[in-house]
């Protein structure tokens, strides 16, 4: 038997109706014996929108330095990641590389809602740069596209365990990922090897 990737259109998979279809695709593509990915089709004006958030990102890693140290988290010691990076990644295999950079920003909200620690709030506050036209509106452009897909494969997630796990918590992927803190996007320019 071979197994191929299962396309679903991004207006189904982006619906608040549950669709049994689109259960099927779903075990199809990620229940055990699935190919562990699904395309999405027919997404609104992604290529567009894609371009440019791309062509944006190489834009602003070639600005001066004065600029990109403007866009960079103010506590050097957060552990929350907003603006512009140039830290080394480490792998799991103990390599490492610093041929990249990243800009990270939050989504849905500029920041947290975190009323017990306003210091928290400040820091976790995106940091968007002036210089680079539309950047920011096309990011969020870019989460327009993606948000709806990723809640409605959520929603099928959840349905899924809950046929195959007793006492499942309803709608936990959904809820965990509507209610979470840490949803941001990285957008990475990688930088030639010497």
């Amino acid at each position: 038997m071979s197994i191929s990737p299962v396309k679903v259109d991004f207006s189904l998979l982006s619906s608040k109706d549950y669709c049994i279809e689109l259960q099927d695709s779903f075990e199809r593509a990620f229940a055990l014996h699935g190919f562990g990915a699904m395309i999405v089709t027919n997404i609104p004006n992604f290529k567009h929108i894609r371009k440019t958030v791309l062509h944006n990102m190489y834009k602003l890693s070639k600005e001066p330095q004065e600029v990109l140290d403007k866009l960079r988290q103010p506590n050097k010691d957060s552990l929350y990641e907003v603006g512009w990076h140039t830290k080394k990644m480490n792998s799991a295999f103990g390599k490492s590389s610093n041929r990249f950079v990243s800009f990270f920003s939050r989504y849905p909200g500029d920041t947290v809602v975190f009323p017990q620690d306003p210091e928290f709030e400040k820091e976790s506050c995106n940091i968007w740069p002036s210089t680079i036209e539309n950047f920011q509106e096309y990011i969020l452009k870019l989460n327009e596209c993606l948000v709806p897909p990723i809640l409605g494969l959520l929603k099928y997630i959840d349905k899924y365990l809950a046929g195959n796990i007793k006492n499942y918590q309803k709608d936990k992927f959904v809820k965990s990922f509507s209610g979470s803190y840490q949803n941001a996007n990285r957008l990475i320019t990688y930088t030639p090897l010497d």
